[in-house]
């Protein structure tokens, strides 16, 4: 049976489904990861600029300075190579052409955490450069600015959501498949998606009109206060936006490793691609 955008869908709800405890625990594990690793950010950065107070000349705030730009970029690239990681264990753990433990699955996210920054990379370099050609063409083409902007958005978005069709098994052959070359990833989910891209497309698209639906149904909350909340339900609302906010973030990510598991087991599948694959 070829491979639909319905299908797609549906095994995304049933491996919800069956592997929402895991998910959410493994959410919350990553959660608290991410939780500890910014207050002790904030605890370090406070303690220097206490220091750096206290001995007040102006080399120690220079230093401080740098201290606090080096230690950010430190701190985004762990928070990029922690969502990675996460993304790979939750997608693992969803896959449905495998049944690994809780552990494993946190450990193959972990091992595939560098090979997938790589691929963010290298992806994000042809952002920029298609971003790049854009504004090149809305400037040579003599338009006016509104249609030069929606010219250079075509240039960039269509290409985007093709390659995205295209590479969407990067995650799973990397957390799933292990593999660990970020070349011999990005190939084979190229071979792999080359009859089945245009599934994937509408797929990606229903999938992203369910989640903005989703995010919606948190403001309608919002909307009802159209002169905004009395002082005495204040503290509720506040913890409405922060517990909601945070069960859609856990929703989402749910949702999304259940989505990319389930193209990666419909086509492998349908594919009869081997899942023990070396990868040099």
């Amino acid at each position: 049976m070829a491979l639909s955008a319905g299908r797609i869908l549906s095994g995304t709800w049933g491996v919800v489904a069956r592997c929402f405890p895991a998910l959410m625990g493994m959410w919350l594990l990553y959660f608290a990861i991410y939780l500890a690793a910014s207050l002790l950010f904030a605890l370090v950065i406070g303690m220097s600029a206490y220091s750096s107070s206290e001995i007040g000349n102006t080399a120690s705030l220079y230093g401080f300075a740098d201290s606090i730009l080096l230690g950010m970029v430190l701190f985004y690239l762990g928070w990029i190579l922690l969502w990675l990681a996460q993304l790979g264990s939750m997608t693992a753990k969803a896959s449905p052409v495998q049944d690994i433990a809780f552990g494993e699955a946190v450990s193959a996210g972990v091992r595939s955490c560098l090979t997938l920054f790589v691929v963010t990379v290298l992806l994000g370099a042809l952002g920029i450069l298609a971003l790049l050609i854009s504004a090149v063409i809305a400037r040579i083409s003599g338009l006016s600015d509104e249609l030069a902007g929606l010219g250079g958005l075509a240039v960039v978005l269509v290409p985007a959501i093709y390659l995205w069709s295209r590479l969407s098994l990067v995650v799973p052959i990397a957390a799933i498949e292990g593999g660990r070359n970020p070349f011999k990833i990005m190939a084979r989910s190229w071979r792999l998606t080359r009859a089945h891209w245009n599934a994937i497309f509408v797929a990606a698209i229903g999938f992203a009109v369910l989640q903005l639906l989703l995010g919606l149904m948190l403001f309608v909350p919002v909307w009802l206060f159209e002169g905004g909340p009395s002082e005495t339900t204040a503290i509720v609302f506040i913890f409405y936006l922060i517990f909601g906010f945070a069960g859609f973030a856990a929703l989402s990510s749910i949702a999304q490793a259940a989505f990319i598991a389930t193209i990666h087991g419909e086509i492998t599948g349908t594919a009869d691609a081997k899942l023990g694959e070396t990868f040099a």
